[in-house]
C-alpha cells in the first residue's frame, strides 16, 4: 500500500515530493478513464451488426466524455507541475523553440505558419520554453477552428523576445480576455478545450520573468508571449 505524503510541523513538503504526488495522482486518476473509454470501444466492436443508433450515440458520448476528462486531467497536471519545476534560465533561442514545437505538432500543425526573420534570443529554460510554445501553438490552432494561424517570432521595440500568435475569427470581450488564462475559464465547447493548458503556460511564463497576454486584433484573438532577452541585470542593455 502506498503511504500518502503528509505535511506537519516537522515535515516540509519539497518540490520533488509535490511533483511526485501530482504525477502519482494523475496516473491513478487516468487509469479508470482509460478503462472506461476502452470498454466502450470493445463493447462497440462486440455488438457489431446488433449495434443500434441509440447505443452507438451513447457509446460515443462515453468515449468523448472520457477523452475530455483525460484532457482536463492532463491540464490540471501541467498546471500543478508548473509551480514546482526548477527552471534553469539560460540564453535560449525562442525561434528554435517555436520551430521544434511546430514540428512536434505533426499534421495538427499543418494550418500553422511560423514566420521568423532572425534568431531571437530569450533568457529562459529551453525545455520549459519549448513546452510552453507547444501548448500555445496547439491552443492557437484549436481556437482558429481550422483557419490559417500565423506564429511570428521577433524582437519587441524594447528588445525583448516576442511571439505573436493570431487565431483568426475568434472575438472575445475585454473581460473575457482578462480571464482567458484562468484555470477553468471556458473558451469554447469543443473537446480538448485548452483552458487549463493556457493557465499552465501563464504560470510558467511568469516564473521565467515574462508576460503572456491576450488582445483583440482586426483578424481575431492574438496571444502575445514576451520574454527577457538576457538575465535581469543585462536584459535592458
Amino acid at each position: 500500500m502506498r503511504r500518502p505524503l503528509r505535511a506537519d510541523k516537522t515535515h516540509t513538503v519539497t518540490a520533488n515530493e509535490t511533483e511526485e504526488l501530482v504525477r502519482r495522482a494523475a496516473h491513478d486518476l487516468k487509469g479508470p478513464v482509460r478503462r472506461m473509454s476502452s470498454f466502450a470501444g470493445f463493447l462497440r466492436e462486440d455488438l457489431g451488426d446488433a449495434l443500434t443508433d441509440d447505443v452507438e450515440r451513447d457509446l460515443r458520448y462515453i468515449i468523448e466524455g472520457a477523452e475530455e476528462l483525460n484532457g482536463l486531467l492532463e491540464g490540471l497536471t501541467d498546471l500543478a507541475l508548473a509551480g514546482c519545476q526548477r527552471l534553469q534560465a539560460q540564453k535560449s533561442s525562442l525561434t528554435q523553440c517555436v520551430v521544434r514545437a511546430h514540428e512536434a505538432l505533426g499534421e495538427a500543425g499543418d494550418s500553422l505558419t511560423v514566420v521568423a526573420d532572425e534568431e531571437v534570443a530569450a533568457w529562459a529554460d529551453p525545455t520549459a520554453l519549448t513546452k510552453v510554445c507547444g501548448r500555445l501553438l496547439e491552443a492557437a490552432v484549436w481556437l482558429a477552428g481550422g483557419q490559417a494561424v500565423t506564429a511570428s517570432v521577433r524582437r519587441s521595440g524594447a528588445g525583448e523576445a516576442l511571439l505573436e500568435l493570431d487565431a483568426p475569427g475568434l472575438v472575445l470581450a475585454e473581460d473575457d480576455r482578462r480571464n482567458v488564462f484562468e484555470p477553468f475559464y471556458k473558451i469554447g465547447e469543443r473537446p480538448h478545450d485548452p483552458k487549463l493548458r493556457l493557465a499552465s503556460c501563464h504560470s510558467a511564463v511568469v516564473r521565467m520573468g515574462g508576460r503572456l497576454e491576450a488582445e483583440q486584433s482586426d483578424a481575431g484573438l492574438r496571444l502575445l508571449l514576451t520574454l527577457p532577452a538576457g538575465p535581469p541585470e543585462t536584459a535592458q542593455t
